[in-house]
């Protein structure tokens, strides 16, 4: 019963952080635009946040959008960039997406070479 009630305690307060989040990712992109590292920070910690809440499908989405935006803003060889496709090996390994999760690891693996 403990353990479930804790459980319970943090999906919600992953919930609210969430929503927290994803009201600063719309304040923030209409205020600077896409184009600037806090955005993407943002967009990052919201997939975090839907991953804790099991909702993988949507983390994979923004985690798509930072290595899309990463690409621009950073290049390929910077350690954020390849931050973002580690995030999305991970979650499509948790989408049973084992292939796919290990051309991206791969990938990293060969940038840093």
């Amino acid at each position: 019963i403990i353990g479930s009630f804790v459980l319970t305690s943090l999906l919600a307060r992953y919930d609210e952080a969430l929503i927290s989040y994803q009201k600063a990712e719309r304040l923030l992109k209409d205020a600077l635009g896409q184009y600037y590292p806090d955005y993407l920070g943002i967009l990052d910690n919201i997939g975090f946040y839907l991953l804790k809440l099991d909702r993988h499908h949507e983390a994979l989405g923004y985690y798509q959008q930072c290595e899309s935006l990463g690409r621009y803003i950073y290049g390929e060889r910077h350690p954020q960039y390849l931050n973002y496709l580690l995030n999305i090996a991970s979650t499509l390994g948790n989408l049973s997406r084992h292939e796919d999760s290990f051309r991206l690891l791969t990938k990293c693996q060969s940038t840093i070479k």
